[in-house]
């Protein structure tokens, strides 16, 4: 598995937002880029707080609020993975 900063780049120092929104931002953006491929597993939390050099709880809160938004799931003993596309179909509603 290659580096997750690779993916999805740097955290913009730029936007004045807490961390764990940038961090947010950063993987929406590689998940709607197609960056993150649906049921791609994400590394653990440990190692993206590691790689980014940041605290872990800034890395679960950031994940948090995407699992929170249907973008991850979690799945216990399994990991993180990048959600599947949902599409609804209108004819059907």
């Amino acid at each position: 598995m290659s580096n997750l900063a690779d993916k999805i780049g740097t955290l913009d120092d730029n936007v004045r937002a807490p961390l764990y929104v940038r961090m947010q931002d950063a993987l929406r953006r590689s998940i709607e880029s197609g960056a993150l491929r649906p049921q791609e597993a994400l590394p653990p939390e440990r190692d993206i707080a590691s790689e980014f050099g940041i605290s872990r709880i800034t890395v679960r809160k950031a994940i948090d609020g995407l699992v929170a938004d249907g973008m991850l799931t979690r799945r216990q003993g399994a990991g993180t993975f990048v959600g599947g596309r949902v599409e609804k179909q209108f004819s059907k509603l």
